[in-house]
């Protein structure tokens, strides 16, 4: 959850949906591959 907390701030930071939807997408999957 404090991951997730974190690409929230990361995305607000930018500025930019598009870097958001990007990064949020690559963390997801990070945390994905940790879980398998």
């Amino acid at each position: 959850m404090g991951s997730f907390y974190m690409v929230i701030n990361s995305g607000h930071d930018w500025n930019g949906k598009e870097n958001f939807i990007v990064f949020g997408v690559e963390h997801a999957y990070l945390e994905l591959t940790e879980l398998l």
